[in-house]
């Protein structure tokens, strides 16, 4: 008996392929082609990254900045989440206008919309049915009624959509007129106790009042900012390394400002003494006071007595 033929081998199954690992140069945490959060604070500068720091010039709307690392790279990462929202937007639009255009050309494809949308394309027909049966026992003229009642529905509801935007654009006018007008009151108040206006005392003022809008023309609050910038001033000015922070420039101003103010012939009490040949004179002899004697003191006495 001859003997039987092997039964052939079966390839062996090929390995299964290996999910994507992420690119050597990743770093921790990020998978490619992630969105990356472009509100996220940016990493710690290492100190061997201080060209992170470097001026970069760009130019946006025929103006040109000058901006960091950190600060391109995030406007980068807002630029590429719009870009990628963008072009979803415009594959949805496409998507629907394809799909508007095959429901006009095969009622089925309409018919099987119905469907998805949990309608029974029956159930409609017979309904446009029966309200076809009953417009043919309607007279012209309660056709028309019927008509003019519905543009006018249509209409009123138009109505109340633009009002509720006009009101919707006042009280965002209103609420922007209002913040323009705190912020006034509120660098008045600092202007009238020596306080710089700027972002960061401005924030002062409204964390001491507790973001009361009554408290803008607070004059405590406004001398509550003073005391701070005194303080923080003084600790600066008492340290070293905070004179340092200053800088060349800030020293420069500080001490015009100094010689300035002893200077000032508006300031009596630190203004220099006029030459001699500049001084007037009424034309006559200038008394000169020398030691009262005992005999002019006891004059003195008796004219007053």
């Amino acid at each position: 008996m001859a003997d039987a033929a092997p039964a052939p081998v079966a390839p062996a199954a090929a390995p299964a392929p290996a999910p994507d690992a992420p690119a050597a140069d990743a770093k921790p945490g990020e998978a490619e082609g992630a969105v990356v959060d472009p509100k996220a604070p940016p990493a710690a500068l290492a100190p061997d990254e201080p060209w992170r720091k470097a001026k970069h010039k760009v130019r946006v709307e025929n103006r040109e900045d000058e901006i960091e690392y950190d600060e391109l790279v995030k406007g980068y990462q807002r630029a590429k989440v719009a870009t990628k929202r963008f072009e979803e937007a415009a594959a949805k639009e496409q998507q629907l206008e394809q799909l508007l255009h095959a429901m006009k050309t095969d009622p089925r494809v309409l018919w099987d919309v119905a469907r998805e949308l949990g309608h029974d394309p029956k159930d409609l027909a017979a309904a446009l049915m029966l309200e076809d049966a009953a417009d043919s026992k309607l007279s012209p003229e309660a056709l028309e009624l019927r008509d003019v009642k519905a543009r006018l529905a249509r209409s009123e509801a138009a109505e109340k959509e633009r009002e509720a935007e006009v009101r919707e654009a006042e009280e965002v006018r209103a609420a922007q007129k209002e913040m323009v007008n705190l912020k006034t009151r509120i660098e008045t108040q600092l202007k009238a106790v020596g306080v710089p206006i700027t972002k960061a005392a401005i924030a002062r003022f409204v964390q001491i009042a507790g973001g009361d809008p009554r408290m803008a023309d607070s004059e405590v609050v406004a001398a509550a900012v003073r005391e701070e910038y005194v303080e923080e001033m003084r600790a600066i000015l008492e340290n070293e390394d905070g004179v340092k922070l200053l800088g060349e420039d800030g020293l420069k101003r500080l001490r015009a400002a100094d010689l300035a103010r002893v200077k000032s012939p508006l300031d009596p009490a630190t203004a220099p003494a006029p030459p001699v040949g500049e001084q007037r004179s009424s034309g006559k002899a200038e008394k000169k006071s020398g030691p009262l004697s005992l005999e002019a003191f006891e004059d003195r006495l008796r004219k007053r007595a």
